[in-house]
């Protein structure tokens, strides 16, 4: 199964973002959900005070827009994140892999980034990635 890097941008947090076509679909059947998405989005960062860095993913749509997040507030309910998600590391190959994809597009496809927690360094800047 594929994932096609479509974009990447800094989110509101800091965090790196990027959104990825999937084909096949994706298929969500998580929390009595049955849905196939098209298009994720992959949010890594480490933010501010949390003792390790995040990768985590959302269902979107073409235009990188979360779909299931809270239209007042942005925000978005744990059960929303998808399979594929995982604390550690800002690792987006590695969350297209833990969702059963592989990244199509050769060398803009490198997943990993190597992050540092910005108390450590006395940054205090929340999303604070080593690119």
């Amino acid at each position: 199964m594929k994932a096609k890097l479509l974009g990447e941008c800094k989110g509101p947090t800091g965090a790196v973002q990027r959104l990825y076509r999937l084909n096949p679909p994706y298929h969500d059947n998580e929390y009595g959900r049955d849905r196939r998405l098209t298009y994720v989005l992959i949010s890594a960062t480490w933010l501010f005070g949390e003792p390790k860095p995040e990768t985590y993913v959302f269902a979107a749509d073409e235009m990188g827009r979360m779909i299931d997040a809270d239209p007042a507030t942005g925000n978005i309910e744990q059960k929303f994140v998808l399979k594929g998600s995982f604390q550690g590391a800002c690792d987006f190959n590695l969350a297209l892999r833990n969702m059963g994809y592989e990244c199509t597009d050769g060398g803009f496809a490198g997943g990993h980034h190597q992050v540092t927690n910005p108390l450590e360094h006395g940054n205090e800047t929340p999303g604070k990635l080593i690119l």
